[in-house]
């Protein structure tokens, strides 16, 4: 584990550890953060935002890439620039309709460096998040207007 950071941390918590990729010396160092069977279902617009960052002595070559899998395997959604030596935030929101209101959906974050000497990677503070659909929210305005009626038809009715 390596040192945590407040970049992208839900409000009310403390920072802890991150997700810690070390290697010493190697001609082709790969690392995977995968967040498996998430529901989007009634979603929309989910977007997953994390704190990272890379300390590498020497890379000849970095390559960065946020995938998802619906059922289908891998695609990559974003090539991500390669980090920076102090923690940053980066964020991606899916386009419409590629995941959304979809169920069983895994993201993962994959990086592949090559020829690297003394190489870190650090991950923290995954988010991922979405709103309601249209028309979920529709109906939630159209129940709690309902609801609201019935309340005051109940008082107007006790108050006679």
């Amino acid at each position: 584990f390596g040192t945590g950071t407040t970049v992208n941390l839900q409000p009310g918590f403390t920072a802890g550890s991150s997700l810690l990729f070390f290697d010493l010396v190697s001609v082709a160092e790969t690392g995977r953060v995968t967040i498996s069977n998430l529901d989007f279902s009634g979603l929309t617009t989910p977007t997953v935002s994390f704190a990272i960052r890379s300390n590498p002595a020497f890379t000849l070559s970095d390559d960065f890439r946020l995938q998802y899998d619906s059922g289908s395997g891998w695609t990559t959604a974003a090539v991500l620039a390669s980090p920076a030596t102090s923690y940053e935030l980066v964020s991606y929101t899916f386009d419409p309709g590629v995941i959304d209101g979809l169920s069983d959906v895994d993201l993962r974050l994959s990086f592949t460096s090559v020829a690297t000497i003394l190489d870190t990677v650090e991950v923290d503070n995954i988010r991922v998040t979405a709103v309601p659909e249209p028309a979920v929210v529709w109906l939630l305005a159209v129940a709690g207007g309902a609801l609201g009626s019935l309340r005051l038809c109940r008082r107007r009715h006790s108050a006679q």
